[in-house]
């Protein structure tokens, strides 16, 4: 019994003495270290060697073994809290920074580490914590911009403003500075002061595209055309963007110089730049036929519009798949069902002109119905009260409608389109008896004087689309009341 016991005495004292030596080797720096799969040996010189070759992980590992039997070395907590932010784990590294910092024996940079890892956490005293950084660091563009950025998602604007202003006065040329102020702006719709600090930003000698892009979109918000075409050559002179073409485009289009706009766009197009297709359409439709022109379209002798409208049309049907996956679409099919209504395909506009039905009160819904007037004008026989309903509408719905031959730039028409609605508004000035109307020759396309066109199908199909958008429109009106 005794032997037994004795036994169990020297084996505890055997357990014992072993735990004891490797316990204190991450103390002693003498042993090898088993746990956590590094090599080499646990000490403060080879966690400092690790962080210096950015072995982040394994700066780590060691650092989270030393610290359980040196917790007072102010500068383990530090090394170990660098490491954890470079690796992204933010809450762990605000812990060390602020373990550091309890040692009493924290440099000045724990403020500011601490000040980064809290803003990453968006913590509520993110924006106090920068700010009081900075006072001490007050040439920390980087911190000036983080700073800025939290508190401006913290509602306190004017500092943040301050301080995104001052990170891009310390590095004029660092794109994300600018670019995370401007983005401020545009999302404010502040397009003034977009403009301010991005033509400041290229004339310290930030050459972007991108930079390029939105000077010429805030210039275009803001109704200053002429700066933005110019910016828009400036930008493209320079790095061969299409596009800054489309956006020259839009703006030569607001200007209502057609031809120029086409030619930019088309050149766009060439460029590769496939999303010009829509805005290239409606261009080439409002440079579209006359009446008179588009008379001879089904002759030998077609005039050159009638190639023009014939591209717009392809043009469209090739932008339908990325309009609609776009907050654009109404305006595409809007514009669409007219350029197809205008060329006698009626079966084609049918569905867009249900897509875009609504009971909204805008552009793009008095285009609908300004359509949908045409429509019935041209139709085999002619339906006059119902294209005076539809012209009514669209007057009502867009105010730009009472003068169509005057829509801005931006809303012109085809020059068909204008035609037809001024005939249908000098139609509602003098009511002709029935009996004395002259009637209309057979086939009658766009020409509102019965010039013949082989692609009209017969009275039948344009009623029963007109009626169709009409019932829509009721249905969608009953629902909304």
């Amino acid at each position: 019994m005794n032997r037994n016991c004795l036994a169990c005495l020297l084996s505890i004292l055997l357990c014992l003495f072993c735990f004891s030596v490797y316990a204190d080797t991450p103390k002693s720096g003498s042993g090898p270290v088993a746990a956590g799969g590094i090599e080499g040996k646990a000490d403060k010189a080879a966690m400092i060697e690790a962080f210096k070759a950015q072995d982040w992980q394994k700066a780590i590992q060691i650092g989270e073994i030393l610290t359980v039997s040196t917790k007072d070395d102010a500068s383990i907590w530090s090394i170990l809290g660098v490491s954890y932010f470079s690796l992204a784990q933010y809450e762990k590294a605000l812990h060390a920074f602020e373990q550091e910092a309890l040692q009493g024996k924290a440099d000045k940079n724990n403020l500011r580490n601490i000040a980064y890892s809290s803003i990453r956490l968006n913590k509520r005293n993110g924006c106090d914590l920068g700010h009081q950084a900075l006072e001490v660091f007050p040439e920390d563009g980087m911190l000036h911009n983080e700073t800025g950025k939290i508190c401006l998602s913290q509602k306190q604007v004017e500092r943040g403003l301050e301080h995104l202003q001052k990170a891009i006065e310390l590095d004029k040329k660092n794109p994300i500075y600018v670019t995370d102020l401007t983005s401020y702006y545009f999302r404010k719709k502040d397009n003034a002061n977009a403009e301010k600090w991005t033509a400041k930003a290229i004339a310290n000698g930030l050459d972007m595209s991108t930079l390029y892009t939105n000077l010429v979109i805030a210039c275009h918000r803001q109704g200053k055309y002429e700066d933005a075409v110019r910016w828009a050559d400036e930008g493209y002179g320079k790095r061969r963007d299409p596009l800054l073409l489309y956006h020259k485009g839009s703006a030569l289009v607001a200007l209502g110089k057609m031809s120029e706009a086409e030619e930019t766009l088309d050149q766009a197009l060439k460029s590769g730049f496939g999303f010009v297709k829509f805005l290239l359409a409606r261009v080439k439709m409002c440079l579209g036929c006359s009446v008179e022109a588009y008379a001879t379209c089904a002759t030998a002798t077609p005039d050159p519009c009638c190639e023009k409208e014939k591209t717009a049309l392809s043009y469209f049907a090739d932008a339908e798949s990325d309009q609609m996956e776009n907050d654009t679409y109404d305006a595409f099919a809007a514009h669409y069902g007219m350029a197809l209504i205008l060329n006698g395909r009626f079966e084609q506009a049918e569905p867009l002109i249900r897509s875009v039905a609504k009971n909204e009160k805008n552009y793009n819904q008095a285009l609908l119905s300004a359509s949908l007037a045409v429509a019935a004008w041209n139709a085999e026989p002619r339906d006059d009260a119902m294209a005076r309903r539809y012209y009514d509408e669209a007057m009502e719905t867009y105010a730009g409608f009472k003068s169509p031959d005057t829509l801005s730039p931006e809303h012109t028409l085809a020059p068909r389109a204008i035609a037809i609605l001024g005939a249908i508004a000098d139609s509602q000035k003098v009511v002709v008896p029935e009996a004395s109307k002259p009637q209309k020759a057979k086939g009658c396309g766009c020409d509102m004087r019965g010039q013949a066109d082989p692609s009209l199908p017969g009275a039948m199909a344009i009623l029963m689309i007109v009626g169709a958008a009409l019932s829509l429109r009721r249905r969608k009106n009953s629902v909304n009341r």
